[in-house]
């Protein structure tokens, strides 16, 4: 890229292991006028802004906060295609370029940063749709979806149960006998194994604590699985 497009800097961020190697890389390919090694930055933001383009070339990124923080200041992210936050955040093509994550991912992403370098009108126009993609993970947006998860009515806590009717559906399993009370099924097992053990009660007892089960609020987990939201 350097003997290509020379005008263009690139900077590297953060620190780690690879830093010795990547020194030895500058100054042996002879890049001091055009790759910077920046150490750690904080906060980024003051950062982003002095670029064009950002790069993610790592094999695994779980957080996705560097993407995320890059295209709030208009910054189209050429990423490899690695597991979790890119391809959850980035739309290929759209704010920003996805490349295969196996193969020679060096030249893959050094192709896809000539593409953005040598097409100013592409360049742009990834930059505004990634600055209106970063904001769904804007902290007021996101803390509002929480809300609504944690506040949402459970289908089960609004449905009506006819206590009297299991009441009486319990007396006539404990007449019949323990053999005829329900085993425990995939989804029900507490419940049901709860109604069966008082299904050997007395009637009067077993419709009493019936009751006391079906009135009884559902496992909180249960509100937790059923409404926790997909990926986005």
């Amino acid at each position: 890229m350097a003997a290509v497009h020379p005008d263009w800097s690139r900077r590297i961020y953060g620190r780690g292991r690879e830093r010795h190697r990547l020194r030895h890389g500058i100054e042996e390919l002879g890049l001091y006028n055009n790759v910077f090694l920046m150490g750690v930055r904080t906060p980024m933001h003051p950062e982003w802004a002095k670029g064009a383009l950002a790069v993610v070339s790592s094999s695994s990124e779980p957080s996705g906060m560097s993407v995320v923080g890059a295209m709030s200041c208009g910054l189209p992210v050429v990423s490899a295609d690695c597991d979790h936050a890119p391809r959850e955040i980035i739309t290929h093509g759209q704010d920003g370029l996805m490349v295969p994550d196996d193969g020679p991912v060096e030249d893959a992403l050094a192709d896809a940063l000539c593409r953005l370098i040598e097409n100013d009108a592409e360049r742009r126009r990834m930059a505004a749709a990634a600055r209106r993609s970063a904001e769904r993970f804007r902290p007021e947006h996101i803390a509002a979806q929480y809300e609504a998860l944690f506040t949402r009515p459970s289908a089960r806590a609004r449905q009506p149960v006819d206590v009297e009717a299991h009441g009486r559906s319990t007396a006539a399993k404990s007449a019949a006998g323990p053999d005829s009370c329900p085993s425990r099924s995939a989804g029900h097992g507490r419940l049901q194994g709860a109604s069966g053990r008082l299904a050997r009660l007395p009637a009067a007892r077993g419709a009493t604590g019936a009751r006391r089960l079906e009135a009884g609020p559902a496992p909180p987990y249960r509100y937790l699985r059923r409404d926790s939201p997909t990926a986005a």
